[in-house]
């Protein structure tokens, strides 16, 4: 469950991921966010959780993702929450 608000700084390149939460024990999980440019190209990614879930502890934080002259345009980040790393 998604709690706050995800957002990407697009001016120091760093996305704050918010609040993730579940209810239930995950082992193992991964939680990381990539972002991507026109192309589809990575750019950079950046890791906010990795190992034993246990149920209701909150994911926070803010990972840099990088940076590469980004215009207002033509650029994404995707989130990634995933049962297996």
């Amino acid at each position: 469950m998604q709690n706050g608000t995800a957002a990407m700084n697009w001016t120091t390149g760093y996305f704050d991921i918010g609040n993730i939460q579940a209810n239930q024990n995950y082992d193992p999980l991964a939680v990381y966010a990539r972002l991507y440019n026109w192309l589809d190209e990575l750019i950079g990614e950046g890791s906010f959780f990795s190992g034993a879930y246990t149920a209701n502890t909150q994911i926070t934080g803010t990972q840099y993702l990088g940076m590469a002259s980004i215009p207002s345009y033509g650029y994404k980040v995707v989130v990634y929450i995933e049962e297996s790393y």
